[in-house]
């Protein structure tokens, strides 16, 4: 399980590394890592090549789209608590 926060600084990890680095390109491999690391380590979202973030559970909760130089993640449910 995941929670909001937990959620949060997984995407904020994974888009100020993306843009701060500014990567031309989702990089799956890179990202899985910030995103893993950003989480202690742990396998709890799922970066896939179409640049969606997926729960453990498979359900889709994020992607990630440029925004000029910059990389966002636009969260694609609202705050859920805990989602599997």
């Amino acid at each position: 399980m995941i929670t909001d926060i937990e959620l949060d600084r997984a995407l904020n990890a994974l888009t100020v590394t993306m843009s701060d680095q500014r990567w031309d390109a989702l990089d799956v491999r890179r990202a899985q890592g910030v995103v893993d690391g950003a989480l202690g380590g742990e396998r709890r979202l799922l970066v896939r090549e179409t640049g969606e973030i997926a729960s453990s559970g498979r359900n889709l909760v994020a992607r990630l789209e440029r925004s000029g130089d910059r990389w966002v993640a636009r969260r694609e449910l609202p705050a859920f608590g805990k989602l599997e």
